[in-house]
């Protein structure tokens, strides 16, 4: 029973201000010490559910958040920040289910921490066959593509609601409530931890008894329109080769198969730097 875990940041246990997770400033120390023991709390209850291996993705950021000497020596980790499939790096290994811990709600949402979709700098909103998208959406997209269910999430209440709007009946683990972006009701890490490992054994047992949510899978051809926040970076995004300049700050990404289609849009973004 093979179960890759993604771990973003936002969604973490107490985490509530840009600062807390942001290489530059020293609150993000504490944090990915935090981010680690959640990730931990999840690699604890998926073995004890029942699995046998656990591979990570580190997902935040250049992805090199996680303490590699702090993690479970049980555990694989993906780290590094140019990959292939960014935030489930791995998943064309083909898991038997994933696990998205420290996630959070997409652009807009009202009552989320830190809520942003891919890059809160550039990215207004992604549209994914014409529904709105963020990264949860996106990600269990591709897992799905791949046969792989996602089982669990962890996050503050906006972005579990997210979740269970795209897989109904994935186990939550609700880790703090927002009270605005910046703002949240949470709980103590060690009773944050304490529900991620116990859900992650429950998701895990679930999954071997045949009670797991199902796989997203979303028909293909796969359209993805991407809204920057501003003209340039649109001008900019519009240079992807097939990209289809919708109007000053829309573009449309080729369709095609979910992966091709994922890693176009990243692309996109990509070149939207600006």
């Amino acid at each position: 029973m093979r179960i890759l875990i993604s771990a973003d940041m936002e969604g973490i246990s107490g985490v509530v201000d840009p600062t807390h997770v942001t290489s530059t400033h020293s609150e993000y120390q504490r944090f990915r010490q935090i981010m680690t023991d959640d990730v931990n709390a999840a690699v604890r209850g998926a073995f004890a559910g029942g699995a046998t291996q656990v591979v990570i993705s580190d997902a935040h950021g250049n992805k090199t958040n996680i303490l590699v000497e702090k993690l479970d020596e049980r555990a694989e980790i993906n780290s590094g920040g140019i990959a292939p499939y960014g935030m489930i790096e791995g998943v064309e290994d083909r898991f038997d289910a994933a696990m998205f811990v420290g996630y959070h709600a997409c652009m807009g949402t009202p009552m989320a921490v830190l809520s942003h979709t891919i890059s809160g700098a550039r990215v207004a909103n992604i549209w994914m066959n014409d529904r709105l998208v963020g990264e949860f959406g996106m990600n269990a997209a591709v897992c799905g593509y791949y046969g792989t269910p996602v089982i669990l999430v962890t996050g503050d209440l906006a972005a579990c609601q997210e979740a269970d709007a795209w897989v109904p009946g994935i186990e939550q683990v609700v880790v703090k409530t927002a009270t605005s972006r910046h703002s949240a009701r949470c709980l103590a890490a060690s009773a944050a931890q304490k529900l991620i490992e116990k859900d992650s054994q429950h998701a895990v047992e679930r999954l071997i008894a045949g009670k797991a949510p199902r796989k997203l899978q979303i028909p293909a051809p796969v359209k993805f329109v991407l809204e920057l926040h501003h003209s340039a970076q649109a001008d900019l995004a519009a240079a992807l080769p097939g990209a289809v300049r919708l109007d000053g700050r829309r573009i449309a990404i080729p369709e095609g198969e979910m992966p091709a289609a994922y890693r176009a849009l990243r692309a996109a973004i990509n070149l939207a730097n600006a």
